[in-house]
């Protein structure tokens, strides 16, 4: 596309064009590396939870992106975003002012940016000011993280840009009337209605057994397939109250609740999150001496899906000081003891 250029009187606008040349020229350079190294192939790895769709900015460097941001003077306001192919390893996007396109590498939650080429408009004022922050921020990016259906980028020390998801690209279904698989009821299965559902403990009583969703939840992609996971929490009417892990698949027909895992009574969830294909529950679970109202012991657990199954993890037992009682504890079998 021809540079465009705009009427500046006096020295300042001179040198805001000079810049502008200066980033478009090392993007171009970039670009033609990019060829090259495409054509001599190269190691591809699996992206994990942000592959597919697109990713609209909402913040970068600290400061809000609105839907006034974006470029104005053709079809309405574009968005600056990001959409990343995991067949092809390669982001494109549009980001303020001109189109862009590049490759990537990914391992885990490491995320780094290689060389990148874009179209060659020149744009003032915000357009402008917002797509060199996001390509500054791009390019300072080593790791990404997903909390709360947001995709945040990561240098080692700070946020450089928040991400959501585009309108129609959300992946998370209406969760507060669907239907869930629970080991709790004769039925095996409870369908909420706005967010929970309530049954009588027993035949005349006042007591009710009660399921609510948790505000631990995650969507993204295990084994590259659309994976979701949230969890229950289970109160009986007694003093136990218990947390299930709950899968969601996505079919032809939308979201459904395949499989369940029991995580524990009177546990502590602090995070749910899916990483190198396998879903992380970091929480707190009783060790030795600890009385059921009061936990300790911190954990990660982890599970996979095979089919529509949930399949847990086995961990190496590892020993951590145990900081309420002073004692060493072990964590077995399906947990991995939190070490930082």
């Amino acid at each position: 596309m021809p540079c465009t250029t705009a009427d500046s009187d006096g020295e300042a606008g001179e040198m805001t064009q000079r810049i502008a040349a200066i980033v478009w020229s090392m993007l171009l350079v970039s670009l033609l590396a990019s060829c090259i190294k495409s054509a001599t192939g190269g190691v591809s790895t699996a992206a994990i939870g942000i592959e597919g769709p697109q990713w609209q900015l909402v913040e970068v460097s600290g400061y809000p992106v609105s839907f006034q941001s974006g470029q104005s003077g053709q079809s309405g306001e574009r968005l600056p975003f990001v959409r990343f192919d995991g067949d092809k390893q390669q982001a494109t996007g549009f980001s303020g002012c001109n189109n862009f396109f590049g490759n990537y590498e990914l391992s885990g939650h490491s995320l780094k940016f290689g060389d990148m080429g874009a179209t060659r408009m020149y744009c003032e004022g915000e357009a402008g000011e917002i797509e060199m922050s996001f390509i500054a921020a791009m390019q300072k990016t080593r790791s990404w993280n997903i909390r709360d259906n947001a995709l945040f980028f990561l240098d080692d020390s700070e946020v450089l840009a928040r991400f959501t998801l585009a309108r129609g690209d959300d992946p998370s279904p209406d969760l507060s009337s669907m239907t869930f698989l629970s080991t709790w009821f004769k039925s095996g299965k409870v369908t909420l209605s706005h967010g929970e559902y309530r049954e009588p403990a027993a035949p005349g009583s006042a007591s009710e057994t009660v399921v609510k969703l948790s505000d631990k939840r995650v969507f993204g992609l295990i084994n590259k397939k659309d994976t979701g996971a949230l969890v229950l929490v289970t109160s009986r009417g007694g003093t136990g109250t218990f947390y299930d892990l709950a899968l969601l698949t996505k079919g032809p027909e939308g979201w459904v609740n395949t499989d369940v895992a029991f995580l524990g009574d009177r546990v502590k969830v602090h995070s749910l999150v899916i990483k190198d294909n396998y879903f992380v529950i970091t929480m707190t679970t009783h060790g030795p001496g600890d009385a059921m109202c009061c936990p300790t012991l911190e954990v990660e657990k982890l599970f996979t899906v095979q089919g529509n199954r949930l399949v847990p993890v086995a961990g190496d037992t590892q020993e951590k000081e145990h900081k309420t009682h002073g004692r060493k504890l072990w964590a077995k079998g399906l947990y991995f003891t939190k070490t930082g």
